[in-house]
């Protein structure tokens, strides 16, 4: 897809949030927990990331954890 080819050129923050959301959104929750977790390290004060975290999170019933990020 074009955010995975986007991506090859280096770790972007912004492309891995959306990524993220979009596979959240087509319930592939392990690849969207992937990316929000990378975009989280590396802007942890982003508060996008960490929102992208928490939705994937939740979809797998794991809010707890997900209200931590």
């Amino acid at each position: 897809d074009a955010y995975t080819r986007a991506l090859a050129l280096g770790d972007d923050p912004l492309l891995l949030s959306n990524r993220a959301a979009a596979l959240t959104a087509a319930g592939r929750l392990e690849e969207a927990l992937r990316d929000a977790q990378r975009c989280c390290e590396l802007r942890p004060g982003w508060h996008k990331g960490h929102f992208r975290l928490l939705r994937a999170r939740c979809k797998l019933r794991d809010a707890a954890q997900g209200w931590g990020s």
